[in-house]
C-alpha cells in the first residue's frame, strides 16, 4: 500500500512538470480526484504490473479511495484514453530529451495460423485494419497477422510504437516516423538496409541510420561493438511486451468469476440474447455461447444454479473450453498408454499419433494432439519464500560479467572480477572488484566484507567455486582447507550450496543483477587505471544503493541492517587473517624438519624424531603439527641453510631419545684415522648445540666412500694444519687433490726420513 502511494506521488510529480492543467476534460463539477491524478494512478498501476481494477482498488490507500469510486474511475479513464496516450508520448520525450541514439525494430503479431487465414474473421470489420500475410526473417517463416514497429532509446524507453499489416516493409515505417526523432543516430537490423532511405533520412532529418553488413555489401563502415550490443535493448522490450500480452491473454481466457456466471444466468432469464449479454457484461459472445451450452448440459435449471454457492458453482464450471464428449474421452484414454511408454527407448510422439489416428474415427490434428498432452501432463515447479534469520548467514558470489581497468603503461585492457556479498535478512550488500577468483583474492574479499559489516555471521554461504570448495557434493562438500581455516579464524563456518542449485542463495544472485543496474551501468563510460580507483567509485555507488528504499518496505538496506541485523553479528577477530600454506615433512634424526620453500631447518621436540608432521606456514610464521596438535612454532627465516633452533627442543641431556651423540661420531671417525677424529671433534665443539653439528660431522665421515680412508685422513690433517676445519674445506682439498700434491708429500717425506736418537748412532766426532 505504502509502496503504491510512493510510486503514485513520484509519477504525479513528474506529470505536473509536463502538464500544468489538472483537468484535461470537461467536468460539470469539480471532482475530488483531478484528471491528472487519475492518469497518474493509471500509470502507477501499469508501472507496478497491476492489470486488474479489483487488485488496484484493494491496494489503494484510504486517502485515494475516499476520492473516487471504481465505477467512476473506469468511466473517466475511458474518456481520458487519448489524453493518456498523449501524456505517454510526453513522458517518452521527457526521458529521451537528451538521447542521441535510438533503436528501431519490428516483431510479428500472429492472428491465426496461415492455413486458417482465409476463414478467419478477426479484425475484418474495417477494411483499413485488415491483417494480411507477411514474412518473419528471424523465424524464416510466413505468418498471418500484423507487424509491431517500435523505436526506443538505448536506455529502454519507447519513443514510438505503431501497428501495421504484416506485409508492410520495415523501411516504410521509417518514412512515417522520421520527423519524430530528428538529429540522432538510428540503429537497425538488416531489414532496414537501403542506401536510398539512409540518404533521405540524413538529408531531411539529419538521422544517421546504422545497420549490420550484408555479405555482398560494399563500402561498409563497421559499427562499434557497443552499438551492436545496444540493439539487444529493444529485443528485451519486445520480450517483456510479449510476456505482458501472454499474461493478458491468459487473464482473458481464465474461467469467469462465479458472480459473472450468475449475472449471465439472470440476464438469460430476463430474455437477453447471447450477443446482448456479451455486450452488457463486456464478455466475448463466443464465451457466452459456451457457458450457456454448459448450463443447459449440467442437469440443473437456471433457478437451481442461482441457488448454488460460489464455490460449488466455480467447481461445477471450471472452464468453458472443457467439453466432455466421446472424441475428447478417447484421446484422454489413449494418453494413459502413451505416458506409460514415455521412458521406453525409441519413443516418439509421431509414432503414437499415427497409431492413435488409425484407431479412432475422428482424430485430432497432430498440433491439437500435442497441445492436449502437454496441457494434461504439464508440471509446474513451485517455489518457496525463505525467511532468513538475522546474523545467521552471509551469501557470497562472483558476478558473471566483468569490469575492466586499463594498464597505464601498455594500454592493455584488463578484465577484473566483481565480488558480491549480502546479509540476507536486511539484504545489506557489499561489492568489491578484484583481479581473479583465486583463493587469495576470494578470501581477501570475504574478509573485507566482514570488516565492512563490522561483525561475523554464523555461516558463510558460497557456491562451489574452486577457491571455496575442493570437491563438490550435493550433501557433504569438501571445503578448501585455507577457506575453512579462514572461517575458523573468524569463529564461523562455511556452508556451500548444493551443486547446480543457485536457488539456495537466490538473494545474492538477485543482488548480482541489481549490481549490473546500480553499479555496472553508471560505470559504463568511465575509465579506470587501477583497482583502487575502481573500488573507490564502486564504494560511492554502493552507498547510494544501500540507502535506496525498498519498494515494499518503509526502510532501506542500511536502515534494516543498523536497526536489526548488526546486533546479531559476532565480534570480529582482533587480528587479520593470513593465508596459510600446507606441507608435509618428516622429523630428521637431528631433531629438525626441512622447510623446502626457504631451504631452512626448524627444530622440533626430540620425542617426534622420525614422525610425519604437517607444516602450516604464512609469510611470517611456520607452525609444526602432529596429529592435529601444534608441537612447534617459529618465526619464518629467509636465510638459506640456516638452522632455527629452540633450545627447549634440542637438549644434549636427552640422549635416550637418540643414539647420536658427540662420542658416537668420534668413534666412527677414529676408524678412518686420528686426523678424521680430530676434525669431527672440532666441528661438533665449535657449535653451541652439538646436535646441529651432527649432520656436518656425518658429511665428513661419509667422504671416505668416495676418496678412501687414507686420503680422507690426509685431507683432515692438512685442514688442521691450515686451521680451516669444515666440511666444505675438506671436500675442496679432496676434489683438488691437494692431499696428494708434491709439496705436501715432500713435507711428509722429510718428516718421515728424520732418524730419531738411539744408542747405535755415531756422533760427528767419529768422522774427524
Amino acid at each position: 500500500m505504502n509502496n503504491l502511494s510512493a510510486n503514485y506521488e513520484r509519477i504525479l510529480e513528474v506529470l505536473r512538470k509536463i502538464s500544468k492543467e489538472q483537468l484535461l476534460s470537461y467536468q460539470r463539477r469539480q471532482p475530488k480526484l483531478s484528471d491528472l491524478e487519475l492518469i497518474s494512478l493509471s500509470l502507477t498501476a501499469e508501472f507496478m504490473g497491476i492489470d486488474s481494477e479489483n487488485d488496484l482498488f484493494r491496494k489503494l490507500p484510504d486517502s485515494l479511495l475516499s476520492k473516487i469510486e471504481r465505477s467512476v474511475y473506469n468511466r473517466r479513464r475511458r474518456k481520458l484514453v487519448n489524453k493518456l496516450n498523449s501524456i505517454r508520448l510526453s513522458l517518452a520525450s521527457h526521458f529521451n530529451e537528451f538521447e542521441d541514439y535510438f533503436v528501431v525494430d519490428s516483431m510479428p503479431l500472429e492472428v491465426c495460423k496461415l492455413s486458417r487465414s482465409s476463414r478467419s474473421k478477426i479484425c475484418k470489420e474495417n477494411t483499413y485494419a485488415f491483417p494480411d500475410k507477411g514474412y518473419c526473417a528471424a523465424q524464416s517463416s510466413n505468418y498471418y497477422g500484423y507487424k509491431l514497429h517500435a523505436v526506443c532509446s538505448v536506455n529502454g524507453v519507447f519513443q514510438s510504437i505503431d501497428l501495421s499489416p504484416a506485409s508492410v516493409h520495415d523501411i516504410n515505417y521509417l518514412k512515417d516516423i522520421k520527423m519524430q526523432i530528428s538529429d540522432c543516430t538510428l540503429i537497425g537490423d538488416k531489414g532496414y538496409l537501403s542506401t536510398e532511405i539512409q540518404l533521405n533520412l540524413f538529408e531531411t532529418c539529419n538521422i544517421t541510420l546504422n545497420t549490420p553488413m550484408r555479405s555482398n555489401q560494399k563500402n561498409y563502415k563497421v559499427q562499434p561493438y557497443v552499438f551492436r550490443k545496444k540493439r539487444k535493448r529493444i529485443e528485451t522490450l519486445f520480450s517483456q511486451l510479449c510476456d505482458y500480452l501472454i499474461a493478458l491473454k491468459s487473464d482473458m481466457a481464465n474461467t469467469l468469476d462465479p458472480m459473472d456466471l450468475k449475472q449471465i444466468i439472470n440476464l438469460k432469464q430476463d430474455g437477453y440474447s447471447n450477443r446482448q449479454i456479451g455486450a452488457t457484461l463486456g464478455i466475448s459472445r463466443n464465451t457466452i455461447n459456451s457457458y450457456i451450452h454448459l448450463f443447459k448440459g449440467s442437469g440443473y435449471s437456471f433457478k437451481e444454479l442461482l441457488k448454488l454457492d460460489n464455490h460449488t458453482l466455480e467447481k461445477l464450471f471450471t472452464s468453458h473450453t472443457t467439453i466432455n464428449n466421446k472424441r475428447y474421452d478417447e484421446l484422454m484414454l489413449y494418453f494413459e498408454s502413451i505416458n506409460k511408454a514415455r521412458n521406453h527407448p525409441g519413443f516418439t510422439f509421431l509414432y503414437h499419433y499415427t497409431e492413435y489416428s488409425q484407431k479412432v474415427k475422428d482424430p485430432y490434428s497432430y498440433t491439437q494432439f500435442m497441445e492436449h498432452y502437454h496441457r494434461k501432463y504439464a508440471k509446474i515447479k513451485g517455489s518457496m519464500k525463505l525467511e532468513h534469520e538475522a546474523g545467521k548467514e552471509m551469501f557470497v558470489d562472483f558476478a558473471g560479467k566483468k569490469l575492466q581497468i586499463v594498464d597505464k603503461i601498455t594500454g592493455e585492457i584488463l578484465p577484473v572480477e566483481v565480488f558480491v556479498a549480502m546479509l540476507p535478512n536486511s539484504q545489506y550488500t557489499y561489492v568489491e572488484a578484484c583481479m581473479s577468483q583465486k583463493r587469495e583474492d576470494f578470501i581477501s574479499c570475504c574478509e573485507n566484507a566482514l570488516h565492512f559489516y563490522g561483525g561475523v555471521p554464523k555461516a558463510i554461504v558460497s557456491d562451489n567455486l574452486k577457491s571455496a570448495v575442493t570437491r563438490s557434493s550435493r550433501y557433504e562438500a569438501q571445503v578448501n582447507r585455507s577457506f575453512k581455516d579462514f572461517a575458523r579464524h573468524y569463529n564461523c563456518v562455511v556452508n556451500p550450496t548444493r551443486s547446480y542449485s543457485p536457488q539456495d542463495k537466490a538473494l545474492v544472485e538477485n543482488a548480482v543483477h541489481l549490481a549490473y543496474q546500480r553499479i555496472y551501468y553508471p560505470l559504463r563510460e568511465m575509465t579506470f587505471f587501477s583497482l583502487a580507483d575502481l573500488n573507490k567509485e564502486i564504494k560511492l555507488l554502493l552507498e547510494c544503493y544501500n540507502n535506496l528504499l525498498f519498494q515494499r518496505k518503509e526502510a532501506s538496506r542500511l536502515e534494516l541492517f543498523q536497526s536489526v541485523e548488526r546486533e546479531y553479528l559476532k565480534p570480529l577477530s582482533s587480528t587479520r587473517y593470513e593465508i596459510k600454506e600446507y606441507r608435509r615433512a618428516k622429523v630428521q634424526k637431528i631433531g629438525y624438519i626441512y622447510f623446502s620453500p626457504d631451504k631452512t631447518y626448524y627444530s622440533v621436540p626430540y620425542r617426534y624424531i622420525g614422525k610425519e608432521t604437517t607444516l602450516h606456514y604464512t609469510k611470517g610464521m611456520v607452525e609444526v603439527y602432529y596429529n592435529q596438535q601444534r608441537i612447534a612454532i617459529h618465526q619464518r627465516s629467509g636465510s638459506k641453510g640456516a638452522y632455527i633452533t629452540n633450545k627447549d627442543h634440542l637438549s644434549s641431556s636427552h640422549k635416550q631419545y637418540s643414539q647420536w651423540s658427540p662420542q658416537y661420531f668420534k668413534n666412527k671417525a677414529a676408524v678412518h684415522g686420528s686426523y678424521v677424529a680430530a676434525c669431527v671433534e672440532r666441528i661438533i665443539a665449535a657449535l653451541d648445540y652439538p646436535e646441529t653439528g651432527y649432520k656436518r660431522a656425518m658429511g665428513v665421515i661419509q667422504l671416505h666412500k668416495s676418496y678412501g680412508s687414507q686420503r680422507l685422513d690426509n685431507a683432515c690433517k692438512r685442514a688442521i694444519q691450515a686451521d680451516a676445519v669444515s666440511y666444505n674445506r675438506i671436500t675442496n682439498i679432496l676434489k683438488n687433490n691437494l692431499d696428494q700434491s708434491s709439496l705436501f708429500l715432500q713435507e711428509e717425506t722429510d718428516r718421515g726420513s728424520h732418524i730419531p736418537k738411539h744408542a747405535n748412532i755415531r756422533g760427528a766426532s767419529n768422522y774427524k
